[in-house]
């Protein structure tokens, strides 16, 4: 057999490597995050956890990270034993990390500040956590993009890393097209790169969602499957309306979310933002 020059085989190489910097079908963490409801019982979490979805949403990704090396992220209850997942989303809710309000849940900012403060009590003051998105958050925070970039929560998700996603809910004006702000959600990201078949997707993401608002399908035993599937699809023109700030904001280059459960008489969602956490080892 004839053996291919140098150059060839590197050229072969390069071109077996995403360009993206990322796989176009990651898998890894789907099946090993948890996935913790917000309104189970044995959680007990205050007002049943109603507005518990982004400190619920976060713990997922903790005790995931938890699992990988960075035991440290789950504080001791004593001596002998570490706190429950449930403990965790509790302790993370609390004024002095992300001030959960019973009332209007846990926005991008308070997340944002809460785990980080959370971070450095666990002893990781250099994990790296940014967001993107159109929501007023720190300085410091933000990452270079106004609209969360499809292809930066991919790469923020593989590895030693958590990705977070904020959704809206909306109502949808055609004669205007104005997107009504009716509230928000965070789920947990566990993949991204194939359909519920088991096709490839680039614009399918796994998520793991704390609400318990989906409701089984004819015949279905299971009502919460492991992982919900759901689709991005590109908006091209409107606006984002309500009443928290900075609204009104221009709705093209965001992405309607597909798959989700909706809230309330809710119509569509779309995804306002996402937080990327990467951790690595203490040295």
């Amino acid at each position: 057999m004839r053996k291919l020059p140098l150059l060839c085989l590197l050229a072969l190489a390069l071109a077996s490597v995403p360009a993206h910097g990322y796989p176009p079908v990651y898998l890894d963490k789907a099946d090993s995050t948890p996935d913790l409801t917000q309104t189970d019982t044995r959680a007990r979490l205050p007002a049943r956890g109603m507005a518990y979805c982004a400190p619920v949403a976060v713990s997922n990704s903790l005790v995931w990270l938890a699992h990988q090396g960075y035991d440290d992220l789950i504080p001791p209850l004593d001596d002998r034993q570490k706190m429950t997942q449930s403990q965790l989303a509790s302790l993370l809710a609390l004024e002095k990390y992300m001030n959960t309000s019973l009332k209007h849940g846990t926005g991008p900012a308070e997340l944002l500040l809460g785990l980080t403060k959370f971070l450095k009590d666990r002893g990781y003051p250099d994990a790296s956590v940014a967001y993107e998105g159109w929501r007023s958050v720190p300085e410091g925070f933000s990452g270079s993009k106004s609209r969360p970039e499809l292809s930066w929560i991919k790469e923020g998700l593989v590895g030693d890393s958590a990705v977070w996603l904020n959704v809206g809910w909306y109502k949808l004006d055609a004669e205007t097209d104005t997107y009504q702000r009716q509230g928000g959600h965070w789920v947990t990201l566990v993949g991204y790169g194939q359909d519920e078949a088991g096709k490839p997707d680039s614009n399918v993401l796994l998520v793991h969602d704390p609400a318990t608002r989906r409701r089984p399908k004819k015949g279905e035993d299971n009502p919460r499957p492991p992982n919900e599937f759901t689709r991005l699809t590109p908006i091209r023109s409107g606006r984002l309306a309500g009443d928290i700030s900075p609204l009104p904001v221009d709705a093209a280059g965001l992405y309607r979310v597909e798959g989700l459960t909706l809230h309330g008489d809710s119509e569509l969602a779309i995804l306002d933002g996402a937080v990327v956490l990467r951790l690595a080892k203490k040295s």
